[in-house]
């Protein structure tokens, strides 16, 4: 049984510290005085006495196997998220006796576990805290397990500490470090190995080092006080046996054949011999020439020229790192038994490279970078394990190579087509063949690898491994999904599959059937229009579905019935339309990315969580047309004030025309009460509609958006506002001109003014009707909102966006702007002309200026009401800054037909209360028979005065 002296809380991606303990020891401290602590060093049992209480101390329990007797602990850590993207574990761990420790993962938690997957495996060697990693599986959800296996008979601990999970697949070691140990994350420089100083933990780094090159390297010094050649002990040296004479030597590093060369970096008792076309740094050599030491662990040839170049162990036998950089050879030959672990080559030209036997398969990363190669020869056909091989921008003209086999970690080609092919199989985790400019695949070469990049080709076809998880053929041009699948197993292993950037029209039920084991499937940025009912049926374990940016408009619940597991949706920028019910059967729906909020509306009912990523609605939701509830009522009163206030104007005006001639003011009154009444019959059309479709405005939307009756409502709304706008400038121009000329060629004015009114409705209805030429710029132009209109009120940039910013921000703007300047004009005439006059007392003059200024004042607030949050809002969003849903709407529904509510109150029922008081006012000038204005004499200045009398009481 297990005992739980601590109980651990393990986070997923950090575990500070464990301690597994076999069964003889579980019941003892680990102190100096136990049996146990007694062969702990201080600094180990220090860290261990430093764990806090998230660490957990758990005694081992039996475990037999046949003759085997063994004590194992098991440490799980909580479950770890499924990922289609490689992560890394990392940990420490200490090992002390004959104890083993396995790191490996269980997807079915039932005890006993279980643990066939095994990551990797670490064995007592020395005491002290290693280093270690190794890559997590990809496509499913685990828990990691660390596993402590003790002998019965021995007394033991295993450590475990600093555990992390970081993005990325492991990095063992960069292409200038030397790998001490593959199942440890130890590594060193180059120029550290065969220094006759260990510095891996188990003294990887000084056993594959050929010693009599070594010895012969070092001769004593001139004034050394040894007369024979075997150099002294030095006390903080490092004892090795000579195995020629097993006598004891400490080697230093390389002779000097002549001492000026090499004094930098001598010693005591002996100098490094460094040529003088080379730079040493230690064991690292860089040269440009072939006249390399002997010495050299990690070597770099850079701007040699010459006809062949070989690389030998009998040359250099302790060479581990090998660079070529902007040279050129006839002829490139590697040599048998080397210990090289990396090799790169940039920026050079080599006619024939030849690579043969490694020692031990030690080559781990092989880089070539903008290099050319005629031909390649392996003298091991059976092929090279290597960890890392990569190719960039590299050309290779014979590809006929006889190597049958490259095996690894990671593979890749980028921008380099004349190497696809040069080798039979690729067994990898990851084959990136990227940037390739490739047309087909070579039907003879088998690529076996996890993860296979082939993306940005020209690929119309693909094949498809059964081995192969992840799957990347984004930006090809694939226009269906006709592929071929090499059967090797008994269904394809594919999970992930990305087609994104293709040219793919439409997917039948048969495409995806061979795909039983597919998680994530990409087809975003395609020309999809047609997906079959049943192309997903065999996708029951898919979780993540992309189909954005295509042109499907018909998806229904058919497509998504068996996608139980379905976690991720997303069907933007397509024209899909919703229908009640299309997503009741994607039960683990989490996140759905829809283009419009009323596909929101269908989200299943069963399912309380769901993120739904939707463009913003300005006005409406789920269940109406306007949302807010205060403007639901609002929009009536408006409605209300804009229709029977402009109507009774209207009645008011043809009344009142038939009982006197008909003035210029007249004619503009009648027009702008019009196009005020327009306004006020679309207000009823929008607030109609909303209480129609009250309760299920979502699955009605678009029906109501592309009716006849919202296209309509939109026409009249644009055409009542720039009328409205235009009718109060006219008026605002016919005032300036009876203050300043009240007398003159007033029936010419009268026939003007009604070209002018002809004129403004001519252009009002041309800019409303525009929209509706079927031009693509504008299209859904008056759909786009459930209110039919589209001010650009918004960041999100809809078809003729910029024609609405000219019209109801730009034109509309210089329109106030112009009417402002109007009013003003207006009061400072007036002013100017009473002060003239000595008709009236000062008092009753001031008691004018300030009925007058209070006129103009509520002209300019008005308008002021409507077009300044209009042109501000529609200046901020064009610079990039959104407003608030909030915001959008009160503007819609309030603010923008404010003029056509409050315009009868300015203009005629003003008039309306004077005529009740008997004031004249400016619409009796036609009964003014006076001479003008501008003749001068004392006469005319006399007949003046009455009009200043009713010009500040008349109708501005």
């Amino acid at each position: 049984m297990e005992k739980m002296i601590r109980r651990p809380t393990i986070n997923p991606l950090i575990i500070i510290g464990v301690v597994l303990v076999s069964c003889y020891s579980a019941e003892e401290d680990l102190d100096d005085h136990s049996a146990l602590g007694a062969k702990i060093p201080d600094s180990v049992l220090e860290r261990i006495r430093k764990l806090d209480e998230n660490n957990v101390l758990v005694a081992a329990r039996n475990y037999h196997d046949n003759e085997i007797v063994m004590q194992i602990t098991d440490v799980v850590s909580p479950e770890i998220t499924m990922s289609m993207s490689y992560r890394c574990l990392h940990y420490n761990y200490l090992a002390f006796e004959d104890n083993t420790l396995v790191v490996g993962y269980i997807k079915n938690y039932f005890k006993p576990y279980d643990l066939s997957e095994h990551l990797n495996f670490h064995e007592s060697l020395v005491i002290k805290v290693t280093s270690a990693s190794v890559t997590l599986p990809v496509g499913t959800k685990f828990k990691v397990v660390f596993r402590g296996m003790f002998p019965k008979s021995t007394y033991g601990f295993l450590l475990i500490d600093n555990i992390t999970i970081t993005d990325g697949i492991c990095e063992k070691c960069g292409p200038n470090e030397f790998k001490c140990s593959n199942i440890s994350d130890e590594c060193i420089p180059f120029d550290k190995v065969c220094d006759l100083e260990p510095d891996c933990i188990g003294g990887e780094d000084e056993k594959r080092c050929n010693w009599s090159v070594i010895k012969s390297s070092c001769m004593k010094n001139e004034s050394s006080m040894f007369p024979n050649e075997t150099l002294p002990l030095l006390e903080n040296g490092l004892q090795r046996k000579d195995k020629d004479s097993w006598r004891q030597f400490i080697p230093l590093l390389n002779q000097c054949e002549r001492e000026d060369q090499c004094l930098s970096n001598s010693s005591d008792t002996c100098f490094l011999y460094c040529p003088s076309d080379c730079t040493c740094n230690d064991l690292s050599v860089n040269c440009s020439s072939d006249n390399v030491p002997s010495y050299a662990t990690s070597i770099t040839w850079h701007g040699l020229v010459q006809e062949n170049l070989e690389i030998s162990k009998e040359r250099l036998p302790n060479v581990m790192a090998l660079n070529i950089l902007n040279c050129t050879f006839r002829s490139l030959k590697i040599g048998k038994y080397l210990n090289i672990e990396s090799i790169s080559i940039k920026y050079s030209k080599i006619d024939y490279l030849s690579m043969s036997y490694f020692s031990t398969d030690m080559l781990q990363y092989v880089h070539i970078f903008e290099s050319s190669f005629q031909r390649l020869t392996f003298h091991r056909t059976k092929g090279y394990d290597i960890d890392e091989w990569y190719v960039y921008k590299s050309s290779l003209v014979d590809k006929n190579t006889n190597l049958e086999g490259l095996y690894g970690i990671n593979f890749r080609l980028s921008e380099s087509e004349s190497f696809y092919g040069f080798v039979q199989e690729l067994r990898y985790l990851v084959a990136n063949f990227s940037f390739c400019n490739l047309t087909e695949l070579q039907p003879s070469s088998v690529y076996d690898a996890i993860t296979l990049d082939l993306s940005y080709n020209f690929l119309m076809t693909w094949k498809l491994i059964s081995y192969t998880q992840m799957l990347h053929l984004q930006h090809n041009l694939i226009t269906s999904l006709n592929y071929t699948l090499d059967k090797t197993q008994s269904e394809a292993r594919l999970q992930y599959l990305d087609l994104s950037y293709n040219k793919i029209f439409s997917i039948n039920n048969e495409d995806l059937e061979e795909l039983p084991n597919l998680l994530y499937l990409i087809l975003h940025e395609n020309r999809l229009t047609h997906i079959q009912e049943k192309a997903f049926d065999k996708l029951t374990k898919l979780i993540h579905l992309d189909l954005s940016n295509n042109n499907l408009r018909n998806l229904n619940r058919g497509h998504f019935l068996y996608l139980s597991r379905l976690q991720y949706l997303n069907i933007q920028n397509n024209d899909v339309k919703v229908i009640e019910g299309m997503f009741d059967s994607l039960m683990n729906i989490l996140y759905l990315q829809v283009d419009s909020y009323t596909l929101c509306c269908a989200q299943p009912k069963a399912v309380s969580k769901i993120q739904c990523l939707a463009p913003v609605n300005e006005i409406s939701s789920c269940y109406n047309l306007i949302d807010l509830h205060i403007l639901r009522i609002i929009i009536w009163y408006i409605a209300l004030l804009a229709l029977f206030g402009n109507m009774s104007g209207i009645f008011y005006r043809l009344y009142h025309v038939k009982k006197k001639s008909v003035t210029t003011f007249d004619i503009y009154s009648l027009n702008l009460g019009l196009a005020d009444f327009f306004m006020g019959v679309y207000l009823y059309i929008i607030a109609g509609a909303n209480i129609a479709f009250s309760g299920r405005y979502g699955f009605e939307d678009f029906s109501w958006r592309h009716s006849p009756y919202c296209i309509f409502a939109g026409v009249l709304a644009t055409l009542s506002s720039e009328a409205s706008a235009l009718f109060v400038l006219l008026i605002t121009i016919d005032r300036i001109l009876v203050v300043r000329f009240p007398f003159s060629m007033l029936k010419k004015r009268v026939w003007i003014s009604k070209l002018n009114s002809s004129l403004v409705w001519t252009f009002a209805l041309f800019l409303s009707i525009i929209p509706l030429s079927g031009s693509e710029y504008f299209d859904d132009y008056y759909s786009s909102s459930g209110v039919c209109i589209y001010l650009p009120l918004s960041v999100l940039r809809k078809p003729g966006w910029e024609y609405s910013m000219i019209i109801f921000v730009g034109a509309n703007f210089v329109i106030f702007i112009a009417i402002l300047f109007g009013q003003f004009v207006i009061f400072t005439d007036v002013v100017r002309m009473g002060k003239k006059t000595a008709l009236h007392s000062c008092s009753q003059q001031r008691r004018r200026e300030i009925g007058l200024a209070k006129t103009l004042i509520t002209v300019a607030i008005t308008d002021m009401f409507c077009w300044i949050p209009i042109g501000s809002i529609g200046l901020l969003t064009f610079m990039g800054i959104d407003v608030t849903v909030q915001v959008y709407a009160w503007i819609i529904v309030a603010v923008l037909p404010i003029n056509s509510a409050l315009n009868p109150l300015i203009y005629t029922f003003s008039a309306i209360m004077r005529h009740g008081s008997h004031r004249p006012s400016l619409t009796d000038e036609e009964d003014l028979s006076i001479p003008s204005a501008e003749t001068g004499s004392q006469e005319n200045k006399e007949q003046i005065k009455p009009s200043v009398n009713t010009i500040s009481n008349g109708q501005l």
